[in-house]
């Protein structure tokens, strides 16, 4: 696998997330504030770093964004960043 610069990484994440900040989705205030915190999450990551610890989207909402393959592994279907 290709090495992906951790800030293309977060960019791609910060705006597949970027629907959860809008007025207009059927999010409760609770999950809509729980993803500002994830979002948030991004942008404090030291993208200077190879591999910096990445945070994991809230649980609790069951929409959340398709990730692309590069990003999960397809045999444990976790991030593989």
């Amino acid at each position: 696998m290709a090495f992906i610069p951790p800030f293309r990484i977060r960019n791609f994440l910060l705006t597949q997330t970027d629907w959860t900040q809008v007025s207009d989705n059927d999010l409760t205030q609770e999950e809509k504030n729980a993803w500002a915190v994830y979002r948030q999450a991004l942008r404090d990551i030291d993208v200077q770093k190879p591999h910096p610890s990445w945070p994991v989207p809230p649980s609790t909402i069951q929409c959340t964004p398709m990730l692309p393959d590069w990003i999960i592994d397809s045999d444990v279907g976790q991030y593989v960043i």
